[in-house]
């Protein structure tokens, strides 16, 4: 039999908000059949699978992909910075004001 892990477990909060959807009798069947083929409540399991879909989702949209022409030049912008232009110090001067801890 397959292991349930409630990825929901380690949050340490109360269980304070409520979500419902609609779905189709096949998909609720599905759902019913996989979480008692674990062990697992319905309710637990659907929230688990979902919560897990939402890190993951969250975690690729962060993730910054490169190809390898991409990451050649990208690399190589950092082995050789360029001096910065008359633009880029008025910029920083402008940031350096407005921002309470300003990058040195």
């Amino acid at each position: 039999m397959p292991s349930f892990a409630d990825l929901t477990k380690e949050l340490k909060e109360a269980r304070s908000e409520r979500m419902e959807q609609r779905t189709k009798p096949s998909v609720k069947r599905m759902i019913e059949a996989a979480a008692a083929l674990v062990g697992a409540d319905t309710s637990d399991f659907v929230v688990s699978a979902a919560y897990r879909e939402a890190v993951r989702t969250i975690q690729e949209g962060q993730a910054i992909r490169l190809s390898a022409g991409e990451t050649k030049r990208f690399l190589e912008a950092l082995a050789r910075p360029r001096r910065p232009t008359k633009a880029m110090k008025a910029m920083m001067a402008r940031y350096a004001k407005t921002v309470e801890n300003p990058i040195a």
